[in-house]
């Protein structure tokens, strides 16, 4: 069945199924998925899967004849249990090196109109704070499979009020309303994501299933609902004593040209292939740290008779001796040789765990070694795996966000007419551009010869530094300099000729 069809069913509960029905891949497990991230879930911290151990607190006394006269006493004593962050670790780390630096913005603006539409695009950026909207869309497709960025309208006239103080004349008499907001959907945040795909797999629908707490006089209660955005509108079904409705409330038309959802998704999490060797990480520590606890205070071992009263004599606390008779010995129980078959494993497996995920071990005892070498060029040679796993996360997060500015410059045209022309005729296209450690020196000079040798302008050379994205008005300052530079030299020439004299 087709959207249009399936929309128009009376039936909204028949409706809702057949909207869930449309999903192609299987819905994230998301209890799994949140033992994985979370710590505190690990198998490590499950009483049931790691139990806590019976101690002898005193023995059974056995009469006579052989029968038990009293049972032994046990309690239970916890054992130690060392869960590690180790997937939010290594996912904090992808999402830092794939959008811990701003996507670039690549466009060439072909008439000023162009220029004013990707400024109002900029202001977007900075009101929506998208650098750190990427890292919460990337962190979630990471961990959680997948996500939904939904944008939507809400009434703000001085948004456009900063617009109009940069670009006069823009509006006219009238300006806008609405400015553009956005949201995140997805199954850490308790939102089950069904997109709808058409026979031609474009992205036409995107529904959400989510519970709300409403309170009323009454008390609270939990509501169900049920979310669907198309190309056209929002629609929003409740769900009270098993009974679905439309709440017209929350239901309307958005006006947008295309649908305001962007959808991202993954087929696994991105640690999911080192669960079983982070577990059994956890466990060994675990269990290393109830040996050392066993073990430390060691045994003495005592072969012979021990002379005097306990062997002990007048003694201080300070000096303390055994004297044993004949040919009796005394020495502790050591531990030589386990605790370096323990280390051993930990290390590989820390090894394994972070080299399979091409994540680098960022800590101050790795990197204090490195010195400058972890600058400019050398830190690329040095973190290419990752880097390497970044132009793979590309091929998903740079589609994701290059529809994402595709949305927006068709939705700033509806909303202001007077930008509709550039919105048609303008081209913004997006570049992931992984995190380094910035050498200027290094991109000046590169930059410097690049100019001198005729390879590059210096409108270019200000957009390779990167130290502005202002760069016409960047240019501008420089020339302004420049000038008045020049016109003080003749000046201060003229004055040290009048002083020589």
């Amino acid at each position: 069945m087709t959207l249009e069809e399936i929309l128009a069913v009376e039936d909204i509960s028949k409706k809702i199924s057949l909207l869930k029905a449309h999903r192609k891949t299987s819905l994230p497990k998301v209890k799994e998925l949140l033992d994985e991230w979370d710590p505190d879930r690990h198998d490590v911290m499950n009483p049931s899967i790691r139990k806590k151990r019976k101690v002898l607190v005193s023995e059974a006394e056995v009469g006579e004849n052989g029968k038990i006269i009293k049972p032994a006493v046990y309690q239970e004593e916890d054992v130690n249990r060392v869960a590690l962050p180790i997937e939010q670790d290594i996912v904090n780390i992808h999402t830092a090196f794939t959008v811990g630096k701003d996507p670039k913005l690549n466009y060439k603006a072909n008439n000023q109109s162009e220029d004013d539409l990707y400024s109002v695009i900029q202001t977007i950026n900075r009101d929506n704070k998208i650098r750190y909207q990427n890292k919460r869309i990337v962190r979630s497709w990471f961990s959680e499979k997948e996500a939904v960025e939904y944008w939507y309208e809400k009434r703000d006239l001085g948004f456009w009020e900063k617009i109009a103080a940069k670009i006069r004349k823009l509006f006219g008499n009238t300006k806008p309303f609405n400015k553009l907001r956005c949201a995140i959907w997805s199954p850490f945040r308790g939102d089950t994501l069904y997109p709808f795909y058409d026979e031609t797999g474009d992205y036409v629908a995107q529904s959400r299933a989510y519970t709300v707490t409403e309170y009323t006089l009454d008390g609270r209660k939990r509501i169900n609902y049920f979310q669907t955005v198309t190309n056209n509108s929002v629609f929003v079904w409740r769900q009270e004593n098993n009974v679905w409705s439309l709440d017209k409330t929350k239901s309307f038309d958005h006006h947008f040209p295309k649908i305001p959802c962007l959808y991202i998704e993954r087929e696994q999490s991105l640690c999911h292939k080192i669960k079983s060797l982070r577990a059994r990480l956890e466990k060994l520590l675990s269990d290393y740290g109830d040996c050392i606890d066993y073990h430390f205070f060691p045994y003495l071992i005592l072969e012979g008779e021990i002379a005097g009263e306990a062997g002990l004599g007048n003694q201080d606390e300070r000096r303390r001796m055994l004297k044993i008779e004949e040919d009796g010995k005394a020495y502790y129980l050591t531990w030589d040789q386990t605790p370096e078959s323990i280390k051993l494993e930990i290390t590989t497996l820390l090894e394994n765990i972070y080299g399979m995920t091409s994540t680098p071990r960022i800590t101050f005892e790795n990197m204090k070694s490195l010195g400058q070498m972890a600058s400019g060029i050398a830190f690329k040679y040095m973190f290419m795996s990752t880097l390497l796993a970044v132009d793979n996360h590309a091929e998903t997060v740079g589609e994701f966000l290059q529809r994402r500015y595709n949305f927006l410059v068709s939705a700033v045209g509806s909303i202001c007419p007077a930008l509709k022309k550039a919105a048609d005729s303008i081209e913004i296209t997006v570049e992931i551009e992984p995190y380094s450690i910035e050498n200027i020196k290094e991109k000046l000079e590169i930059a410097k010869m690049a100019k001198d040798a005729s390879f590059m302008s210096r409108k270019s050379g200000i957009i390779f530094i990167g130290m502005t994205d202002q760069v016409e008005e960047e240019i501008k300052q420089i020339d302004k300099e420049q000038s008045e530079s020049a016109e003080k030299q003749p000046a201060e020439k003229k004055e040290k000729r009048q002083m020589n004299r």
